[in-house]
């Protein structure tokens, strides 16, 4: 008679053992899903992060052209940050550039290629502005990507 319990008893224990491989595989698949989410997720932030610091980079690069042109110009970033009378022409901004980088004085008695104009024909030449500094303040020559 014992055998039969004996018999009785493993078949439970084997339908234990069953239902505990079941909520095993369960949970594993649980798991793997959840896992890959996470990857998925993860790989989302990794992108976002990238474009970020590309988008800083390139902003810093900006800046830093943009700071190497004033350097060159013998102006300061804050002398260029209040030039365009805080509007958004671009006439008024390198009208206020060229004031701070020559001055009013040599603006005034200077002109941009130091010969005379077509307005006064028999007028003498004003001397020209540094041609330097002229192609800086018009950009030429300076790749800014925006």
């Amino acid at each position: 008679m014992s055998r039969p319990q004996s018999q009785s008893t493993l078949e439970e224990e084997n339908t234990k053992l069953k239902e505990t491989v079941t909520k095993l595989k369960k949970e594993n698949e649980d798991l793997r899903s959840l896992n890959i989410s996470l990857q998925k997720e993860f790989i989302q932030d990794i992108e976002k992060l990238l474009s970020k610091t590309k988008e800083k980079n390139k902003q810093e690069e900006q800046t830093t052209e943009q700071s190497t042109a004033t350097t060159n110009l013998g102006i300061s970033n804050a002398i260029q940050e209040v030039c365009g009378r805080g509007g958004s022409s671009c006439t008024a901004m390198v009208k206020d550039l060229a004031v701070a980088v020559f001055g009013r004085e040599v603006l005034s008695t200077h002109g941009h290629s130091g010969k005379a104009g077509n307005a006064n024909h028999g007028s003498i030449a004003k001397p020209a502005l540094d041609p330097g500094k002229i192609k800086l303040l018009l950009g030429e020559n300076i790749e800014i990507n925006i």
